[in-house]
Protein backbone atom coordinates (compact mmCIF):
# COMPACT_ATOMS: atom_id res chain seq x y z
CA UNK A 1 0.00 0.00 0.00
CA UNK A 2 1.50 3.64 -1.16
CA UNK A 3 1.43 6.36 1.25
CA UNK A 4 -1.16 8.14 -1.00
CA UNK A 5 -3.44 4.49 -0.72
CA UNK A 6 -2.77 4.98 3.18
CA UNK A 7 -3.28 8.48 3.28
CA UNK A 8 -6.94 8.38 1.13
CA UNK A 9 -7.85 5.36 3.48
CA UNK A 10 -7.56 6.96 6.86
CA UNK A 11 -9.44 10.14 5.12
CA UNK A 12 -12.27 8.27 3.92
CA UNK A 13 -12.57 6.66 7.88
CA UNK A 14 -12.50 10.17 9.07
CA UNK A 15 -14.04 12.59 6.76
CA UNK A 16 -17.34 12.83 4.48
CA UNK A 17 -15.24 13.76 1.27
CA UNK A 18 -11.57 14.52 0.94
CA UNK A 19 -9.52 15.65 -1.77
CA UNK A 20 -5.55 14.86 -1.67
CA UNK A 21 -2.96 16.65 -3.84
CA UNK A 22 0.66 15.44 -3.82
CA UNK A 23 3.52 16.92 -6.02
CA UNK A 24 5.18 13.47 -6.13
CA UNK A 25 7.53 13.67 -9.34
CA UNK A 26 8.58 17.29 -10.73
CA UNK A 27 6.12 18.75 -12.34
CA UNK A 28 3.32 16.56 -11.74
CA UNK A 29 0.51 16.28 -9.56
CA UNK A 30 -1.97 13.75 -8.26
CA UNK A 31 -5.09 13.68 -7.11
CA UNK A 32 -7.03 11.45 -5.00
CA UNK A 33 -10.95 12.17 -3.97
CA UNK A 34 -13.75 10.22 -3.33
CA UNK A 35 -16.67 12.09 -4.98
CA UNK A 36 -15.60 13.89 -8.06
CA UNK A 37 -18.41 16.54 -7.96
CA UNK A 38 -17.48 17.66 -3.76
CA UNK A 39 -13.94 17.18 -5.29
CA UNK A 40 -14.28 20.04 -7.78
CA UNK A 41 -15.75 22.44 -5.27
CA UNK A 42 -13.14 21.82 -2.51
CA UNK A 43 -10.49 22.72 -5.21
CA UNK A 44 -12.15 26.13 -5.91
CA UNK A 45 -13.20 26.71 -2.56
CA UNK A 46 -9.18 26.28 -1.71
CA UNK A 47 -8.10 28.18 -4.63
CA UNK A 48 -10.17 30.97 -3.22
CA UNK A 49 -9.35 30.70 -0.10
CA UNK A 50 -5.18 31.03 -1.55
CA UNK A 51 -5.70 33.43 -3.47
CA UNK A 52 -7.30 36.01 -0.83
CA UNK A 53 -5.33 35.02 2.04
CA UNK A 54 -2.00 34.00 0.84
CA UNK A 55 -1.30 36.22 -1.91
CA UNK A 56 0.09 39.12 -1.53
CA UNK A 57 -2.87 42.21 -1.92
CA UNK A 58 -2.01 44.32 -5.27
CA UNK A 59 -3.20 46.96 -3.56
CA UNK A 60 -0.27 47.13 -1.62
CA UNK A 61 2.24 49.57 -3.06
CA UNK A 62 5.21 47.32 -2.74
CA UNK A 63 8.66 48.88 -4.61
CA UNK A 64 11.35 46.53 -5.65
CA UNK A 65 14.60 48.31 -5.24
CA UNK A 66 17.51 46.39 -7.63
CA UNK A 67 20.77 46.69 -6.94
CA UNK A 68 23.30 46.58 -9.82
CA UNK A 69 26.46 45.42 -8.93
CA UNK A 70 27.60 46.89 -12.10
CA UNK A 71 27.46 50.16 -10.87
CA UNK A 72 28.95 49.27 -7.21
CA UNK A 73 32.39 48.30 -9.07
CA UNK A 74 35.03 50.97 -8.81
CA UNK A 75 37.50 51.01 -12.67
CA UNK A 76 40.67 50.98 -10.76
CA UNK A 77 42.75 51.42 -14.04
CA UNK A 78 43.08 55.32 -13.71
Amino acid sequence: MTPLDRASAILGEHFEHYVICVNDEPHSVRIEYDNSLTALGMLRTATTLVDKHLLADPSNDLEIVWEDEEEDEVDDDS
